[in-house]
């Protein structure tokens, strides 16, 4: 793989505006400022990456702004007003909007989310600059046809389509005039814009907050981190503050140690004779989790998880499965608790399990079946 995409992408745009997206992983194995310098050389004008939170992106963000590159924030329509407030602080050319949260992959949708509107207007109010000034917004995310870039581009400041141009370029033996032909469509315009800022409207500080410095969550030195697409933050940080107080409530713990005899904990102890007299010396006792509920330990986990989750007022949980023991463990916990369960699996591993899948959806959880990739347990967990 080419480590420097941003050298390939730009090299011959020199007349537009690049922001190159990616993942994080690529940039850190290559090193930031590396990357931020040769993509600058290369005529690029920002980045955006997707898995790299504020709290971990200052750093990064200093790189660029010293190179004049913008860093674009993303915004899901999970994101709270608060973190939309800090996200816009740190803006310096545009915010990119995810018009809809997905636990699923990307790619062109059908239909543009109903509830984007509603998510516009909301973030206008408040990503604002000094003065009052507007963020301008660029939503994104699924937008495959003219109707749809027409109706998102007059809600939005721009219109980001990602997915589709992978399609179209894949699809026809000469991808340029195939890409060429499908943006002039998608946009209604033929003549290119050849304009390109001059420098951010709106740079960052080279400073960071102490805040940030001393508070970074999941450190260890230098060492650790949270990365993960900012459609996550949110939930993210209310499952953290929800299991600090569960922890620190005698109430929860007490209404966690209830439910031990159920799964039939503490696991049971089973003397092994014959082994003990074979290796002599020495009692030898095994920790039966083979003996609780549902076969296997797999239920101790899911009864914490199931308790916090009731806690945040969630109604539907959602699991991944290989042989098969998580799922059936989550979908009996559903169904005591009254709770709806969707359990995914892939196509391979039901068919090694299918035992344990017939028991799941006797329990009446929802067994969906993944075909995509492998078929197996990375599958569905994606």
């Amino acid at each position: 793989m080419d480590p420097r995409p941003w050298t390939r992408v730009t090299e011959r745009a020199e007349e537009k505006t690049n922001i190159n997206e990616g993942y994080y992983n690529s940039v850190f194995s290559y090193g930031e400022q590396a990357a931020v310098v040769e993509a600058k050389e290369a005529g690029a004008n920002g980045f955006l990456i997707t898995d790299l939170p504020f709290e971990e992106a200052f750093q990064f963000q200093v790189l660029c702004a010293r190179s004049g590159l913008s860093y674009v924030p993303l915004i899901a329509p999970n994101t709270s007003d608060s973190r939309i407030r800090l996200l816009a602080s740190k803006a310096d050319s545009f915010i990119y909007v995810i018009s809809q949260a997905s636990l699923g992959p990307t790619g062109a949708r059908s239909q543009v989310a109903s509830s984007l509107p509603e998510l516009v207007t909301r973030i206008r109010k408040l990503a604002v600059r000094a003065g009052g000034i507007p963020i301008p917004l660029v939503v994104g995310f699924g937008i495959s046809t003219a109707a749809q870039f027409d109706y998102v581009g007059r809600l939005g400041n721009g219109v980001v389509v990602g997915s589709k141009l992978i399609e179209v370029v894949n699809s026809k033996r000469i991808p340029i005039d195939a890409l060429t032909k499908f943006c002039e469509e998608i946009c209604g315009r033929r003549k290119p814009i050849t304009s390109t800022p001059s420098s951010l409207p709106n740079p960052p500080k080279a400073t960071a907050p102490d805040s940030l410095v001393n508070g970074r969550p999941g450190r260890f030195g230098i060492f650790g981190g949270r990365y993960l697409p900012e459609a996550f933050i949110g939930s993210l940080l209310e499952l953290e503050s929800c299991y600090r107080q569960a922890m620190a409530d005698p109430k929860f713990q007490a209404e966690l140690r209830s439910h031990y005899s159920y799964l039939n904990r503490p696991s049971e102890l089973y003397f092994a004779q014959r082994l003990s007299a074979h290796v002599g010396g020495a009692k030898i006792w095994l920790k039966r989790e083979d003996l609780t509920l549902t076969g296997s330990h797999k239920i101790n986990n899911v009864l914490g998880q199931i308790l916090l989750a009731r806690r945040l007022g969630k109604t539907h949980i959602v699991a991944e499965c290989a042989a098969g023991h998580h799922g059936l463990a989550t979908a009996t916990l559903c169904k005591k608790f009254a709770l709806k369960c969707s359990i995914f699996i892939g196509e391979e591993d039901l068919q090694r399990r299918p035992d344990s899948v017939r028991k799941i959806e006797i329990l009446g959880a929802k067994v969906v079946v993944v075909t995509s990739g492998n078929k197996k347990l990375k599958d569905a967990i994606s």
